[in-house]
């Protein structure tokens, strides 16, 4: 199964489909910049992301125009 095909991708998956490093996107979760649903049970913590959230946090990116996201 590739990324495209998953709707919730783990933060390897969606550092690979935003173009970010994982370490940056654990930052942007911390500032509460970048979509995430926490998953977790107990005390370590699980994140996974929407494609269709990170398709809009894209969208909404400043300087980026429609030919950008064709």
């Amino acid at each position: 199964m590739t990324v495209m095909q998953k709707r919730l991708l783990n933060i390897k998956e969606a550092s690979e489909y935003v173009g970010l490093s994982p370490n940056y996107i654990r930052t942007l979760i911390a500032q509460r910049l970048f979509p995430f649903k926490n998953i977790s049970r107990g005390s370590k913590a699980v994140f996974r992301f929407d494609v269709k959230d990170l398709d809009t946090w894209i969208a909404r990116l400043p300087g980026l125009t429609d030919k950008d996201l064709d």
